[in-house]
């Protein structure tokens, strides 16, 4: 029995001051919809050649944000963990969910919204990368009962920043 879920084509590109265009960084990924925002955090940290050790949290802006201060508003984010420590923020306003749980499909993205990654938040070398949603399409699943997300990098444009050599 085959079952159908949605595949997210993603395209990510750090953004903020110093950041390189994003015509010369940037990264494709594609990943289904059961997939925990975890998951996507790990896709991305390989997909820049990182290694998973800071803090991190999705901003579920579902728009492109214009500057830092507009980031900060926003009252949606999916918190990721760190040696078993949750970030909370200060502002009991904000909608948060837990990045082992919250899948992409949870979240209800539509295409062509954008989110942002928060890498690094407590530090003050943080990266914030946007990611634009390029693409939603259902695909069938030949194998629903392997649980499991399924996920790629399809193109890398440009070096990872030197951070992550």
């Amino acid at each position: 029995m085959s079952a159908t879920i949605n595949r997210y084509r993603l395209k990510i590109w750090l953004v903020g001051p110093g950041s390189p265009p994003m015509r010369k960084l940037h990264r494709v990924i594609e990943i289904s919809g059961n997939a925990a925002f975890a998951a996507l955090h790990d896709l991305i940290l390989e997909a820049f050649d990182c290694a998973d050790e800071e803090f991190y949290h999705f901003l579920l802006t579902r728009k492109a944000i214009k500057n830092l201060r507009e980031l900060r508003q926003c009252d949606e984010e999916v918190v990721g963990y760190f040696d078993g420590d949750e970030v909370v923020a200060e502002d009991d306003n904000i909608i948060r969910h837990d990045a082992l749980e919250y899948t992409l499909d949870d979240a209800k993205l539509k295409e062509n919204n954008s989110i942002y990654y928060w890498y690094w938040f407590n530090s003050d070398d943080s990266w914030i990368y946007r990611i634009k949603i390029e693409k939603i399409r259902p695909v069938i699943d030949t194998t629903p009962e392997i649980e499991g997300w399924m996920g790629e990098v399809i193109k890398k444009v440009g070096p990872s920043p030197a951070l992550y050599e």
